[in-house]
């Protein structure tokens, strides 16, 4: 990472669970977190305790107008993504969002430009590209060490929705937009895919289902956020209706003429965060899993597989750089967290970075809406290029 004389300085807007992934990657990347920014009525000065932050406020107003403050992390629920982003690109600072970028691609496309005309550095949070295994598969492929590439297959599997009392702004539509596991977890595995691939989705054929059709709204629950309107004022718990998908199976046609298959599901017993993929070639195969990240399999019909550790000293250089501990000592998400905040900020001092821009958040919008499309309207779908077809 490119080094300067005076450490960047952070704000943290959304202190949750995400945030504080945020909050330590920013300081192992040598920078500093000034100010941490949560809703009103929520208890931020124990908050601010919790991740030792001096500061902190409920106005995101207060860190626009802190010219001290140079880049701003959203990680806030969906709905608020791209007022909030837009907020801080429109004052010239630097911005990190996680994802979707927004809740339709329209706003998404908005923001690309907003970055462009203000002249800054803004990412989206995609860090499953950050591991080390991950570098050296997109090597792979690259070199042509698998031959020509035909097909890719995919599981994201979580079971995080399958039970029917979750936090109310992850399945409320208002909040979380038209889409639960697509735009949740779904977006994650379209982004590692195209990355490692070098080939980018064109085309798809989406099938959906909801299985808990209906979920419980807690008053009472940390992170609920506003009271349905249907509620009444002493209700603590309140039924509502879900609209998005929590399980959905699509087929997949890339631009150098890969096909694919995937399937999203945050409602699979067992699974917590089952990120893989598993890619043929002509000469050779590989695959990856997020929760067995320090191997990677190669797959060759003789003499035999090969499974490579995460060893810098057998990596390809641009792998060996996202390795942080010599072999033997696993890395994880963390790990990946901060190569990708490195790398966002090494841009930011004016390093030659390859880091996630906003456009590539866009296709992630961009894929959700085609995915619901394709889904509603039982057909394949093509993905619009950027400045086509912005919202569908």
């Amino acid at each position: 990472m490119a080094t300067t004389s005076v450490p960047l300085q952070a704000a943290i807007v959304g202190p949750g669970y995400i945030g504080a992934v945020h909050v330590e990657a920013v300081r192992r990347v040598g920078a500093d977190v000034a100010v941490i920014v949560g809703r009103p009525g929520s208890n931020l000065a124990a908050r601010a305790a919790a991740l030792r932050v001096s500061r902190y406020s409920d106005r995101l107003g207060d860190v626009l107008d802190d010219p001290d403050v140079d880049v701003v992390h959203i990680c806030t629920p969906n709905a608020l993504h791209y007022p909030m982003a837009r907020a801080v690109l429109e004052r010239g600072k630097h911005l990190v969002c996680e994802k979707p970028l927004a809740t339709d691609a329209a706003q998404a496309a908005e923001l690309v430009h907003l970055a462009a005309d203000a002249g800054v550095v803004a990412a989206v949070a995609y860090c499953y590209r950050y591991y080390p295994l991950v570098a050296q598969a997109r090597y792979l492929v690259a070199s042509g060490t698998l031959g020509t590439v035909h097909h890719v297959r995919g599981l994201y599997l979580t079971d995080e929705l399958l039970h029917d009392d979750y936090l109310h702004y992850r399945f409320a539509p208002e909040v979380a937009g038209s889409s639960l596991a697509m735009a949740d977890v779904g977006v994650h595995w379209a982004d590692l895919v195209e990355h490692v691939m070098g080939q980018r989705i064109v085309e798809l054929l989406a099938d959906q289902q909801t299985v808990v059709s209906r979920r419980i709204w807690r008053r009472d629950a940390p992170g609920a956020g506003p009271r349905p309107a249907a509620a009444r004022v002493d209700e603590v718990t309140h039924p509502m209706a879900v609209q998005g998908e929590d399980c959905v199976s699509l087929l997949l046609r890339f631009d150098g003429g890969a096909r694919g298959n995937l399937v999203v599901s945050q409602v699979s017993a067992g699974y917590k965060n089952w990120l893989t993929f598993s890619i043929d070639g002509g000469a050779a195969g590989l695959e990856w899993n997020q929760e067995q990240p320090n191997t990677l399999t190669i797959r060759r019909r003789a003499p035999a597989w090969d499974v490579v550790p995460k060893d810098p000293t057998l990596l390809a250089p641009e792998a060996a750089a996202l390795a942080r501990a010599p072999g033997g000592h696993p890395e994880g998400y963390l790990d990946a967290f901060r190569n990708l905040i490195g790398c966002i900020y090494d841009a930011i001092h004016g390093g030659a970075s390859d880091y996630p821009t906003l456009a590539e958040g866009w296709r992630g919008v961009a894929l959700v809406e085609a995915t619901l499309r394709s889904a509603r309207e039982r057909r394949w779908v093509a993905m619009p290029k950027f400045g086509e077809r912005e919202s569908m």
